[in-house]
């Protein structure tokens, strides 16, 4: 304790007579340092040194959680009512059991020893040297698994062709792409197909793109197996195949101005508001690292959090500004107008979407006249959506109105000349009413739009009957 406490003093000593120093100025120049500028480097020290402790602090932390977290999902990944497929239901709920009992043991033991960790960590400070020893030891163990993977793939014979080769291999069925085997795969489940229909869909229409939504369209004339693709599981690739040029570039332009954003947000922080800003960033740039390989933009529960924390981040440590009370009068309306457009937006085709759900449960009581009220609901809520109108010309056929039927079914034509449903509703009406010769274009105007789908089998259904 004495030779802590004659260091401390050493160290105040040194900079009492740095600070002394300063203030004489160099002899040979006679030019004595500005206060202001003293005061400045004290503050950055002091600075210095409190990021340290957060550093410290947080090194804690991680180690706290990992710790517990490494076990629980060693654990879990070994049981094989977790992992494995087609296993015994009464095996499926023990397993499940006990990892749930698993994970609240684990969160709890993570939070004491983290707490514990932190609370040591203030006490006794790492010293220089050990940090030093551990980043070192880090990045010696990060290189080492590497080396280590990269020779296990080598031992096994797997090659970067092989590799390349199986990532383009598209997937087998839907229980390849979803069961746990796939972790240890390097197939892309499709996603190379997905990619290149996308980058065709764009080549064909470089400037506006196919439409917003219309990917599934685009995938069902080109897709070469059986599985359906609503997204191209790729972002920017989506944003280009399905905006064209146009899109994409106001796509590329928000988020470079969010990315600079961020740049100043962490420009303006200091100490561990900056830390704590630093590691939201890191989520947020996993956020759009994952959304190259996946479809996170279409979900709220993912994209919603993720644009709080935007938004949190770009106010961060900026001085409130102050209105005058009329404008905030009218900002206000203006916010609740938007915020009542962005809500029936996003409300009106979900209740379209329930309608039509209705009209299809209401033709199956073989209630027509609720089935048809149903559908011209959705259709009011939603007059672009094709599943209304599909739904009320099924309707309206099946109470006997034909004519009203094959309008309904060429308006939808008309709003999507692309979608092969219209085309296979119109050609299935005009088979029960004029015979397979005349429905034999419309279905082959389907089968066109999905060869691989169930227009193509009607299609070529079709043409075998005289």
């Amino acid at each position: 304790m004495a030779g802590a406490r004659d260091g401390g003093g050493d160290r105040h000593r040194t900079r009492d007579e740095d600070l002394s120093a300063a203030l004489r100025g160099n002899r040979a120049r006679r030019a004595p340092e500005q206060p202001d500028r003293l005061l400045e480097r004290a503050g950055a020290a002091d600075g210095v040194r409190a990021a340290a402790r957060a550093v410290d602090c947080g090194a804690a932390l991680a180690a706290g959680l990992l710790v517990p977290t490494l076990a629980v999902a060693g654990w879990a990944f070994s049981r094989p009512g977790l992992t494995k497929d087609a296993q015994p239901r009464s095996l499926q709920v023990h397993d499940g059991r006990w990892f749930g009992l698993a994970l609240v043991l684990g969160g709890v033991g993570a939070f004491v020893g983290a707490l514990w960790l932190s609370r040591y960590e203030r006490r006794r400070p790492l010293a220089e040297a050990w940090r030093v020893r551990l980043g070192r030891a880090g990045v010696a163990a990060a290189v080492a698994a590497v080396v280590v993977g990269i020779g296990g793939l080598i031992a096994a014979g797997i090659t970067p062709k092989k590799i390349w080769h199986k990532f383009n291999e598209p997937a087998a069925s839907p229980a390849a792409v979803s069961g746990p085997g796939h972790l240890g795969s390097f197939a892309s489940t499709s996603r190379w197909n997905w990619w290149q229909e996308a980058w065709k869909a764009w080549r064909a229409h470089p400037a506006v793109g196919t439409g917003a939504g219309t990917f599934e369209l685009t995938h069902r004339k080109l897709r070469v197996d059986g599985t359906v693709a609503t997204e191209p599981h790729n972002l920017p690739l989506q944003f280009l195949s399905e905006t064209g040029i146009v899109g994409f570039i106001l796509f590329l332009g928000i988020v470079l101005a969010g990315a600079g954003a961020l740049v100043e947000t962490l420009r303006r922080l200091e100490g561990e508001d900056r830390l704590a800003a630093a590691a939201l960033v890191v989520g947020l740039f996993a956020y759009a690292v994952h959304s190259v390989v996946d479809f996170d933009w279409d979900f709220v529960a993912v994209t919603g959090p993720a644009f709080a924390v935007l938004g949190v981040l770009l106010a961060a440590g900026r001085r409130a500004r102050v209105r005058v009370r009329a404008q905030r009068g009218v900002l206000a309306v203006a916010a609740g107008a938007l915020a009542a457009a962005a809500l029936y937006s996003l409300a009106s085709p979900w209740l379209a979407s329930r309608r039509v759900d209705d009209a299809y449960s209401a033709l199956d009581r073989r209630d027509y006249a609720a089935a048809v009220a149903d559908a011209r609901s959705a259709h009011d809520l939603n007059p672009v959506s094709v599943e209304a109108l599909l739904a009320w010309g099924t309707a309206e056929a099946a109470r006997g109105d034909t004519a009203a039927a094959g309008r309904l079914f060429s308006k939808a034509i008309s709003i999507e000349p692309d979608n092969w449903q219209p085309w296979y509703y119109r050609a299935q009406l005009l088979e029960r009413i004029a015979g397979p010769k005349l429905a034999l274009f419309d279905a082959r105007q389907a089968a066109a739009r999905d060869p691989l789908g169930l227009a193509g089998a009607y299609a070529a259904s079709l043409a075998t009957e005289k």
